[in-house]
């Protein structure tokens, strides 16, 4: 008996041949290099341990034996690829929390009957949900744990059997996760969307959140798109067509059009994410081009009063001609001691009263509340 416990993150060329040299270069680590339609990299980081990694992201713990915790080998498994090897870079890392959320899937296969399947799906807390004898093999499936008992097959045919039973529970189940998401995404913007009014202060911080939520969505769609060709060339090399149409396991088809569901599903949830950061933008260069407006005032009561009080040296006299919307001063004094004194203490009223007006007016700010704007932004 064999346990496998795997996880399907889509990675891309670059990061596995990355990954390849970071095991062959710099670690210097004993491995397997297997080419086929889709090359593998096997490692063995123990006697009862074989751990795979396809070219297209499939990784999955080969164990002899039956694990008596698949969770702890699944922590093992996600922490001895991704962050030993670092195989996802920062951009992908978001979409490799999406992955680690979710239960691990877990086969099991054996050349003999395994006695007493219900004991053993109730040690993986798992339930079973249907039971499928062939001239291969018997298939028990349930809850994201497949059991493959008095299997017949052997080598590259086995390998294909293993490989595309891992890649449909682990789409299925990572389908769930992501339109999940894509529904608590889609709901947050509604609501936010739904305020009429909030406080100034509230708007970098919401875009800010909206821009990460951008980009954790563009993240999925990326990863999403690339899982095309994956599934079309799985499906296209695949060696045991009949196999599969004799264990029921048509999925290739049926996870085509749920990547189409999902592309639609997160195309639409962008574009709700786009626009209404389009508006909340637009009602914060509004608010600042007020607020920049309201600080020329301030600035212009605090050169006045500077200029006034120039007008209270002793010995000075202080000439204001008003012509339409210009006004020209003129200052006569002959203490030039005098003079440069009260120069300086006006500037430095001028100063203080300025910072006293503009401390006041950007807390005053900070709690004034704005209207959301409920009008469509024209797209660019």
């Amino acid at each position: 008996m064999k346990t496998i416990v795997g996880m399907y993150i889509f990675i891309t060329k670059v990061h596995f041949l990355a990954f390849k040299d970071v095991i062959e270069d710099e670690l210097k680590l004993d491995f397997e290099y297997v080419r086929n339609d889709f090359d593998t990299i096997i490692l063995r980081p123990d006697p009862k341990r074989k751990v795979h990694v396809t070219q297209d992201g499939l990784i999955y713990l080969e164990y002899d034996g039956q694990l008596k915790n698949v969770d702890k080998e699944y922590k093992w498994l996600r922490k001895y690829i991704l962050e030993k090897f670092q195989l996802l870079d920062e951009e992908d890392l978001f979409f490799s929390k999406i992955i680690l959320k979710k239960p691990p899937s877990v086969l099991i296969y054996s050349s003999k009957k395994i006695p007493s399947l219900k004991a053993l799906y109730s040690s993986l807390n798992r339930t079973i949900d249907y039971q499928l004898a062939t001239r291969y093999l018997t298939k028990v499936y349930g809850d994201g744990c497949a059991v493959f008992e008095s299997c017949k097959l052997r080598g590259e045919k086995l390998q294909h059997l293993i490989e595309s039973q891992l890649i449909f529970m682990e789409y299925q189940e990572l389908s769930k996760y992501v339109l999940d998401y894509n529904l608590k995404t889609w709901r947050e913007m509604t609501v936010l969307r739904k305020r009429d009014t909030f406080k100034f202060k509230e708007l970098p911080v919401m875009i800010s959140n909206l821009l990460e939520k951008q980009r954790e969505v563009q993240a999925i769609i990326r990863r999403i798109n690339q899982s095309d060709d994956f599934l079309m060339q799985r499906q296209d090399d695949c060696k045991i067509p009949r196999i599969l149409d004799a264990l029921e396991m048509h999925d290739f088809n049926e996870m085509v059009r749920l990547k189409n569901y999902i592309q639609d599903q997160l195309g639409m949830t962008k574009e709700y994410i786009d626009s209404t950061i389009k508006q909340i933008e637009y009602v914060y260069k509004d608010n600042e081009s007020k607020e920049l407006n309201i600080l020329q005032v301030i600035f212009a009561i605090g050169t006045i009063a500077t200029i006034v009080s120039l007008g209270a040296m002793p010995g000075a006299e202080l000439v204001l001609n008003m012509s339409g919307n210009n006004i020209v001063g003129e200052i006569i004094s002959f203490d030039m001691t005098t003079l440069f004194f009260w120069t300086a203490i006006s500037v430095v009223i001028g100063i203080v009263l300025f910072v006293m007006l503009n401390f006041a007016f950007m807390h005053v700010k900070k709690l004034r509340i704005v209207t959301f704007l409920k009008k469509k932004v024209k797209k660019e």
